[in-house]
Order: structure tokens, then sequence, then C-alpha cells
């Protein structure tokens, strides 16, 4: 059985689970999303903004560094498009195919999104994701996912692992019952499977989804 994906981020920043003082995942919140009067935006952003915090705790007392998690704002779409200009060529590939501008227009028409930019301080950006909860919020994917791949990124590496588990713990928020990756680059493939998405979907022979069955 996979470890847990807590477990898994904090053996690759190399911190133990006892030091971290956060041995249990997120709270559930499946009374929060679906109960009240307020509409699905409002509840959507409250379990977001809900993951932000819980995560970013986590993050901070793991790494012992001033972690902050956000929506993409303005600012974090400027700083990512100056990140194909500026990164070496043995990056390149890691290199998203995606117009960040239009996709978060597009991923902000939906109450049920993953949306995180991942901070280092207050103004340094190190990665953004974007991503979308299933009809019935049975899966939570991540579809677009981008780390700084500058050389004063001082989480490199890390990026990754910080992504997916802020979608473990705003899936768990959600009572969604598997997280996905969507269309992973296939260099990347066994990254994501040491983070805990062992389930391959494959269409010919290309792999278009890696998801994980949470642990609740």
């Amino acid at each position: 059985m996979p470890l847990p994906l807590v477990t898994v981020f904090c053996q690759l920043v190399g911190i133990s689970l006892a030091k971290t003082g956060l041995l249990k995942m997120s709270k559930q919140a499946e009374t929060k999303v679906g109960q009240g009067h307020r509409g699905p935006s409002a509840r959507y952003a409250e379990a977001r903004h809900a993951a932000y915090h819980d995560a970013q705790r986590e993050f901070q007392a793991a790494l012992g560094a001033d972690i902050r998690l956000t929506l993409i704002s303005a600012e974090a779409l400027r700083q990512a498009a100056s990140w194909s200009s500026t990164c070496s060529s043995t990056k390149a590939v890691y290199l998203p195919g995606w117009n960040r501008e239009v996709e978060l227009r597009k991923f902000r028409r939906r109450p049920r999104r993953v949306e995180v930019a991942i901070w280092y301080g207050e103004a340094l950006l190190c990665g953004i994701a974007l991503g979308r909860i299933s009809d019935r919020r049975v899966v939570a994917t991540i579809h677009f996912l981008q780390g700084n791949p500058l050389a004063d990124n001082p989480i490199s590496g890390k990026v990754g692992a910080l992504a997916t588990r802020f979608l473990e713990i705003y899936a768990l928020e959600l009572g969604c019952t598997y997280i996905s990756i969507e269309h992973p680059v296939p260099e990347l493939i066994e990254y994501y499977e040491n983070l805990g998405f062992t389930n391959r979907v494959v269409r010919g022979r290309r792999v278009i989804r890696l998801t994980k069955l949470l642990d609740r």
C-alpha cells in the first residue's frame, strides 16, 4: 500500500513526521461543502482557503521556511511569464505548453477548481497549479503544474511534492476519494509515482493520467 502523501512529502524534504507535529491529515470538511445557504462559489472558496492555511502551516513546519499559498494573482502570472525566457535549456522540457492567462480565465468559470500559487517569502513565486474537482467531488485533479525553473528557486525539486500535497489536503476538505495528475510530463512520471500516484491510466502507449486513492 502506498505511503500517505504527507509521509512521502516529509521524507522527500528530509523532515521527520514527529518534528512537524502534523501527523494527522487535514480534517475532512464534507460538512463544510454542501451545507448552508451560500452559493457553490463561496463554499468552494472557503474550502480552498482552508486548504491554503492547513498546507501552508504544514509546509512551514516541515521546511522551516516562509512558504505561502495563495490564488494565482497578476503578479504570479507576471513572474511565471518570465520563466520561459530565462530558464536553462536543460529545463526546457518541463516548460508548459499552455497559456497561463487563458487557462486561468477558463478555470475560474468553475467554482469547483484547483488553483494555487506557491510563494517563498513575500515576493518569490516558486510554482503554480490549476485543476478541477469532479461534479460529484469524487476526484480532484491537477491539469496544469509548473515550478519555477530558475536557479534562485529555494525549493527547487520540491514544488511537485508541495502542489500535490496541497491537492490532497484540498481534496480531503471536499470529501473526494481520489486525486490525480492529468497528462503528466513523461520525464516526471516516476517522480509522481514516488509521491503515491501509482495507478496509471494509459491510452495506447501514453500515460494520460496518474491517480492516487486517498487514505481517509
